[in-house]
């Protein structure tokens, strides 16, 4: 029933991911589908439409190599999300709000955050991060991480090869699910080990800019009613501030900072931010 497309650089990794899946899986009849990236040097859009090609099976599995699964069965459990004919996408983090301002899915107020996995920071011990869900088994979300994403395969749906590198592909793949009027979801009942963090870099902002300057005509979207208000603009604003910031894209923080001193003239933080650009500090 699955196609577990796998973009890989590490054969260690990969055997290693492999056994988890043939341990965990369950009950289903599955096929691992192993682009070798060390060869073919292509974005992630393009291994995993490359494995799309290579599937025979109704229903996706496109996974990070750098995990391991720590749920017995979790292949009858996206079954039984997937019995909603109008469930298309389903992952285990992810965000109910895309606003119009570039970030990542997690740049958004916690209160419209989901996340079940078992994460290795850069610095510390790993943490098990649950939240965001309640009673549910199954959330619906706008947008999902990458690092976990489970698709019903359809002919219309692809990855954007425009969108280069290895970013922004989840949020893309996440939103044309949505313009074909299917739902996305995340869920709470498979937990996995992600041993590595993505890394915010130039690379990852220059992506993200591109991603919503390509999406703009998309955005904002929400789940059911609910409206984006200025709060969630200005916190995913200001993440976009400090991670310009951070990778020495000057011109583009203050770009960004002259919008969200309109939607945040009092915040102290102001001061530290005019400090900057003056070369103050």
């Amino acid at each position: 029933m699955f196609s577990i497309i796998i973009c890989s650089i590490d054969s260690a990794n990969f055997e290693k991911l492999s056994k988890s899946i043939s341990c965990t899986i369950g009950e289903v009849d599955f096929e691992l589908i192993r682009i070798d990236n060390r060869v073919l040097n292509l974005s992630i859009a393009e291994a995993y439409n490359n494995g799309i090609d290579k599937s025979k099976y109704p229903f996706l599995v496109l996974v990070h190599e750098d995990v391991i699964f720590h749920t017995n069965g979790w292949g009858e459990k996206l079954l039984e999300g997937f019995k909603n004919p109008k469930v298309g996408l389903i992952g285990i983090a992810g965000s109910r709000i895309k606003a119009n301002i570039p970030s990542g899915w997690w740049n958004n107020s916690s209160e419209h955050l989901y996340m079940n996995i078992i994460q290795h920071p850069k610095i510390g011990k790993k943490q098990l991060i649950q939240f965001g869900f309640g009673n549910e088994n199954f959330s619906e979300v706008v947008v999902l991480d990458g690092v976990f994403m489970a698709a019903r395969k359809t002919e219309q749906i692809r990855f954007d090869e425009t969108l280069k590198g290895f970013h922004n592909y989840d949020q893309s793949f996440s939103l044309s699910y949505r313009k074909y009027d299917y739902k996305v979801m995340v869920t709470n009942q498979i937990l996995l080990e992600h041993f590595s963090e993505g890394n915010k870099n130039k690379d990852w902002v220059k992506s993200l800019l591109a991603f919503h300057k390509k999406y703009r005509t998309c955005l904002p979207q929400t789940v059911g009613n609910y409206k984006i208000e200025r709060k969630d603009k200005a916190h995913s604003c200001l993440r976009l501030i400090y991670n310009c910031k951070n990778n020495h894209m000057r011109s583009m923080a203050f770009r960004y900072w002259l919008q969200y001193l309109s939607m945040r003239p009092l915040d102290r933080r102001n001061i530290q931010m005019l400090k900057y650009f003056l070369f103050l500090n």
